[in-house]
């Protein structure tokens, strides 16, 4: 079952933290759509078919994701520079099968062995060097394992509703979420499904399930998909 934690424990938790702060926004049309993100992102996994013993959630130190994933796998692992609010979270719903670990994304000996499943909601975009992380992931990753991606459009209509809500573009998006998502299928990965979140003609971010299909990058950090990033 997914959880939508509630704004009051949301605003205790991150009242020191403004960039989570869209998941109790005062604006329902930008707190849903914040939602809705990760509900499709459980949705996809709820359905797929592979095992939900073991899911890392990559990047996902504040938190808003792991009770639901606690739900659906029997283990959870968050890896993240800080996950202070990852553990606020995960006391207030008593957490018993998640696991934190304040590290770099890009360091490799994090996990005993590969997982069934690793989720990256929001987080590839902020890595102007997408071949560090994609190498961790894929080492991360079973053979036969899944990755499920949140990534944002950065369109036209992107920008535009910015203005309209005064939301700031955050200096670290180097990358639009087609941009990843080309270097993932240049890079090991196979997507299986995507969502368009609001819905496709209205499109901020890409929703999507991926399998891996072999074992690294190939690609360098000067190759053109990465280095094209638009600047809105």
């Amino acid at each position: 079952m997914f959880i939508q934690i509630d704004r009051d424990i949301l605003e205790g938790v991150y009242q020191d933290h403004p960039k989570t702060t869209l998941y109790f926004s005062r604006n329902a049309v930008v707190r849903q759509i914040f939602w809705k993100r990760l509900k499709t992102l459980y949705r996809l996994m709820e359905h797929a078919d592979h095992p939900k013993d073991h899911i890392l959630d990559f990047g996902g130190g504040n938190g808003v994701f792991l009770p639901s994933l606690a739900q659906l796998f029997k283990h959870v692992t968050c890896i993240d520079l800080d996950t202070q609010r990852a553990a606020k979270i995960a006391a207030v719903f008593d957490l018993k099968n998640v696991k934190l670990q304040s590290a770099n994304l890009n360091n490799d000996s994090l996990l005993e062995k590969p997982v069934d499943a690793i989720v990256a909601a929001d987080v590839l975009e902020h890595f102007k060097d997408l071949s560090g992380p994609v190498r961790s992931v894929t080492r991360f990753l079973k053979d036969d394992g899944f990755l499920y991606t949140s990534l944002p459009t950065e369109n036209r209509l992107y920008v535009l509703l910015r203005k309209i809500f005064n939301l700031k573009k955050p200096e670290d998006h180097y990358h639009s979420g087609y941009e990843v998502e080309n270097f993932l299928s240049a890079n090991g990965f196979r997507r299986l499904k995507r969502r368009h979140i609001p819905f496709p003609l209205f499109s901020l971010f890409l929703v999507s399930q991926w399998k891996k299909i072999q074992s690294g990058p190939k690609m360098g950090p000067s190759d053109p998909q990465i280095q094209s990033s638009k600047k809105f």
